[in-house]
């Protein structure tokens, strides 16, 4: 019996031993995280960034520890290495000088290492290349263009760039819109466009910088508007032909309907002479409006004409040639 009893305890024993030794291996296995790889938040690959910036990464799970690589330029043909350190944060705070870099990041534990994520190219500038901005300059949203526009396509400088990239595109949209024209390697902020026909209708145009770092900024857009048609010829209401008027005089006409696809703003011209050929013209004026109070200080018989031109620069005919007399 007291044999029996102490097999028993030694048995309870074993289990107890057991139990709780594989508890305890337990706790000191770590998860196997080979094949995984841990995720870039920044920056990401093509950014560019100030000298003092945040890398930041997702945590990796089962990974205690991280181990962060930074070469220049790359892995593959480094001048030098930047940062090579293990934390077990997920983020930190590094200061670079400026110049282009590669990264790389694993996850580790005190079992495993994870893949390392592919090399992130990134660059390092004084000023941020997403903090840039290109002001396209000429030919500008606000102003209307005839079908004679020259191609002349001017922007702001930058300080930094190697050289600037340009593309021209039918439309307002910059993404969709029919590619007309593009060239490359530009290095003056300036740039005439040719072999494109600027028939009425509207463009988007776009300008990006490649720095000397190698990173572009983002692509900068304006567009314009072409107007090829001429306005209207205005029609003379009053006053009547030959009526007699006093000054100052009120001269009143109507315009036609713009029937171009681009229908600039129009200005009415109007001149006043002492003969019908208009070889003496004793006033001129203008207006957008249809009406115009005009005072002439002498008496006699006059003429008036009118014409239009739009903002683009494009004139209609002259109106019919009326006559009044001023006592």
């Amino acid at each position: 019996m007291k044999q029996i009893i102490k097999s028993l305890g030694f048995l309870s024993a074993l289990f107890f031993v057991i139990l709780f030794g594989t508890v305890a291996c337990n706790d000191f296995v770590e998860e196997d995280i080979s094949g995984d790889i841990p995720v870039m938040i920044l920056p990401q690959d093509g950014d560019t960034i100030s000298e003092f910036s945040n890398f930041i990464w997702h945590e990796l799970e089962g990974a205690t520890k991280y181990r962060l690589e930074i070469y220049s330029p790359d892995f593959d043909a480094p001048n030098f290495i930047a940062v090579d350190t293990t934390l077990s944060a997920t983020d930190i705070f590094l200061s670079l000088t400026p110049n282009k870099y590669q990264l790389r990041l694993r996850g580790i534990n005190n079992g495993y290492e994870s893949l390392p994520t592919d090399p992130i190219d990134f660059w390092v500038d004084t000023v941020s290349s997403s903090q840039l901005q290109i002001d396209l300059l000429t030919p500008s949203s606000t102003t209307y263009y005839s079908e004679s526009f020259n191609g002349q396509f001017t922007w702001s400088s930058l300080p930094g760039v190697s050289s600037y990239e340009m593309s021209l595109r039918s439309g307002t949209d910059y993404e969709t819109g029919s590619i007309l024209y593009t060239q490359n390697n530009i290095s003056t902020t300036s740039h005439t466009v040719s072999g494109v026909t600027f028939s009425e209708g509207e463009y988007v145009w776009g300008v990006k910088a490649i720095m000397s770092q190698g990173n572009a900024t983002s692509v900068f857009t304006n567009t314009f508007m072409i107007d090829g048609t001429n306005p209207g010829i205005p029609v003379p209401q009053t006053p009547a032909d030959f009526a007699t008027v006093t000054s100052p005089v009120e001269f009143t006409w109507t315009n036609p309907q713009d029937v171009g696809q681009i229908q600039s703003p129009v200005t009415t011209h109007i001149d006043i002479a002492t003969d019908v050929n208009f070889t003496n013209i004793i006033q001129s004026s203008s207006t957008q409006n249809n009406s115009i109070d005009l005072t002439i200080s002498q008496t006699g018989t006059f003429y008036w004409s009118l014409y239009n031109v739009d903002e683009a620069g494009n004139q209609s005919d002259f109106s019919v040639t009326r006559e009044f007399t001023i006592n």
